[in-house]
């Protein structure tokens, strides 16, 4: 069985923490607010839960399938990621068993290339920018799996 949730209420499972202290198990200070930049993310103000339905065509299901599968086979050979997460407490079977991976930025374009993705799709799930940049570059990746509906 799959469970679905954020990185964040997946560390309290793993860990037994509350919502503070999984916030800074990940590195982060309570009560703090993000360092701001002169690019400003908008967001909705209505935090989606983990029952949030999200409508993508099926081509965009297969890509971030793709995707969550490049990042974790990536995770496995690349021992710098791999340290890093060793330090932060997570063990190898885990971060195997629940999908993580990394980002590093100059395989995925190819990789969906080869896989016989088209770009537009790839550009559709936000993995992607305009010039073809991959957004999650140099990432760990925590892939979450939620019930979806059919596009359309």
């Amino acid at each position: 069985m799959r469970e679905r949730g954020d990185v964040i209420s997946f560390v309290q499972q793993m860990d037994h923490l509350t919502f503070p202290e999984a916030i800074a198990r990940l590195g982060g200070k309570t009560g703090e607010r993000p360092p701001t930049t002169r690019r400003t993310l908008h967001r909705s103000s209505r935090r989606p839960s983990s029952e949030t339905v999200i409508a993508r065509r099926p081509d965009q299901y297969r890509v971030l399938s793709a995707a969550a599968e490049l990042y974790a086979n990536r995770l496995l050979t690349d021992n710098v990621a791999l340290e890093y997460l060793a330090r932060r407490g997570f063990a190898r079977d885990l971060l195997e068993r629940h999908h993580v991976g990394y980002a590093a930025g100059d395989e995925l374009i190819a990789y969906l290339r080869w896989r016989g993705f088209p770009f537009g799709a790839a550009l559709r799930t936000g993995l992607i920018n305009d010039d073809g940049r991959e957004l999650l570059t140099g990432r760990i990746t925590f892939p979450e799996y939620v019930r979806a509906r059919p596009y359309g």
